[in-house]
């Protein structure tokens, strides 16, 4: 069999073909206490759905009842910051309590008697699948998005029925050690994690042990005398917000952002793609590990449009503004050196006062946990995106040392990331592995070729023609041009043919982080 046939007994079909009923969005619901509850998008787990993630939404019960979700359901994200997430979804398990999805979803019911609902689980997450959907997302403001027509078009490849359930069990057998794998790494992640989470808090607290020198602190009206000076007229100060249990060393002072920043402001909005001849324009993937990445860029599609006035210098820190993920919302990025580069407009830039405070400092700062809780809980969501605004951003307040201290506590946090950091880097090439693996085995098993064919079955055609002719010969359904028991024939892209990957070592070891 060539590489990207079907067995004789398979059938090509769009996913609109095995529908039950037509795909469904869900309902933007805001947020009120005591009112019916609408899940989440964080639910939407690893193929499945966390009926535990839930808000309570400002509607009833009669309200919701269209868009309630039941056993066997799947849910579609209809939308997010990362292409690779975009469309990803979850199957419905038991229902314990009445729950409704929302706007950021899509709901997929299919026909029970064409397709078993683990084998679409496993379906859905193979790489061809994923091909389909990520070529065709659309992007706007950064966001990627699907609709139902583009959902409605994805092939799929149907096997008997009898073989899908064949399948299924090959696929848990295969994939169940790489699964183990994964919750052992996961168990070393949440440790790492929670390391450099108390690294980075005692060192934004000043308790890294001795330090060589404790230098006074500036006064906050002196900080402020010297910001304003650098900005122009329009300039503000700040009053910075105080968190919870916040309390400062001896010789510290508690700045606000805005009083640390002569110029604060938002990115240009001018559209880009890879293929632009206008100049390069950072996006939110650009902000990576605390500082900026360059390796992937987008240009302006105007090349006539100065956007010198956005280009980033040494000591700006480029905040995310905007995104599907609390997590991502307000992570921050350190320009290293000066460039003819612009920043998009779901980044907001702050221009430090050097003389004061090392840009790298207010990273740190705002990466730590208490930070943290902190923007998560500010940030305003709307359709399923979480916004900051600058005002918010400028009123974070920042504990400061004086630059001897900054850069004393700096260079003994970067000491104890860098072995981390190795760490890091060698379990997240022991994840890519397993990743090439688990989809190398679905490429196989959705090829037909990992578990075996039986001339008995029921092919994937006749089973069509037969439930569409069970279907229209039920009362009050009226027959299409359309025949329902022709075979579709969808030219398919093979599996991709680098080498097959290495094998998942049994040990666990750090997936990296974004540090």
């Amino acid at each position: 069999m060539e590489s990207g046939e079907l067995p004789s007994s398979w059938s090509w079909v769009s996913l609109k073909d095995i529908l039950s009923e037509p795909l469904v969005n869900g309902r933007s619901v805001k947020t009120m206490d005591g009112g019916f509850p609408v899940l989440r998008l964080t639910a939407i787990k690893s193929g499945k759905i966390d009926l535990t993630e839930a808000k309570e939404g400002a509607w009833d019960a009669e309200q919701a009842k269209p868009f309630l979700v039941r056993e066997g359901d799947f849910l579609l994200s209809r939308g997010n910051g990362s292409k690779h997430l975009v469309g990803r979804g979850g199957l419905v398990g038991k229902v314990s309590r009445p729950v409704a999805f929302p706007d950021t979803m899509i709901r997929v019911r299919f026909n029970a008697d064409l397709i078993a609902s683990s084998y679409f689980q496993f379906l859905w997450e193979s790489p061809d699948v994923r091909r389909q959907i990520e070529g065709k997302a659309r992007t706007t403001a950064g966001i990627y998005k699907v609709n139902q027509s583009l959902l409605e078009a994805v092939t799929l490849p149907l096997p008997p029925l009898a073989e899908q359930n064949r399948i299924v069990e090959a696929l848990e057998e295969q994939l169940s050690r790489l699964d183990q794998a994964k919750i052992s790494v996961s168990t070393a992640q949440n440790r790492a994690g929670s390391l450099v989470d108390v690294l980075v808090e005692r060192a934004v607290r000043g308790a890294v042990g001795d330090l060589e020198e404790i230098d006074p602190g500036m006064p906050v009206d002196e900080i402020r005398a010297k910001t304003g000076g650098m900005a122009g007229k329009r300039w503000k100060s700040t009053l910075p917000i105080l968190l919870p249990n916040m309390q400062l060393p001896e010789g510290w002072t508690l700045a606000s952002l805005g009083d640390l920043a002569w110029e604060n402001g938002y990115g240009t909005s001018i559209k880009c793609d890879y293929g632009g001849e206008g100049a390069a324009v950072l996006r939110i993937p650009n902000v990576q590990g605390g500082f900026i990445d360059v390796s992937d860029m987008k240009y302006a599609l105007d090349k006539h449009v100065d956007l010198s006035e956005y280009y980033v210098r040494k000591g700006d820190v480029l905040f995310v503004r905007t995104n599907g993920s609390p997590t991502l919302i307000g992570r921050a990025g350190v320009v290293e050196r000066n460039m003819d580069r612009a920043f998009a407009s779901y980044l907001i830039r702050f221009r430090m006062n050097t003389e004061l405070v090392r840009p790298e400092w207010v990273q740190l700062v705002t990466r730590s946990r208490s930070w943290r809780r902190h923007i998560e809980r500010v940030a305003a969501s709307s359709a399923g995106q979480y916004n900051l605004n600058a005002k918010r951003l400028a009123e974070l307040p920042i504990p400061l040392p004086a630059l001897s201290v900054q850069r004393e506590i700096l260079d003994r946090v970067n000491s104890e990331l860098s072995w981390i950091g190795r760490l890091q880097s060698a379990s997240h090439s022991v994840i890519r592995r397993s990743e090439r693996l688990r989809a190398r085995v679905l490429d196989e098993a959705l090829l037909g070729r990992l578990a075996p064919q039986d001339p008995a079955d029921e092919s994937a055609s006749a089973l069509l023609a037969r439930v569409s002719a069970e279907r229209f010969a039920r009362p009050g359904v009226k027959r299409t041009r359309k025949d329902p028991g022709k075979k579709v024939t969808v030219p398919r892209a093979a599996p991709p043919s680098d080498p097959a990957p290495e094998p998942t070592p049994a040990f666990a070891v750090q997936q990296e982080f974004d540090l």
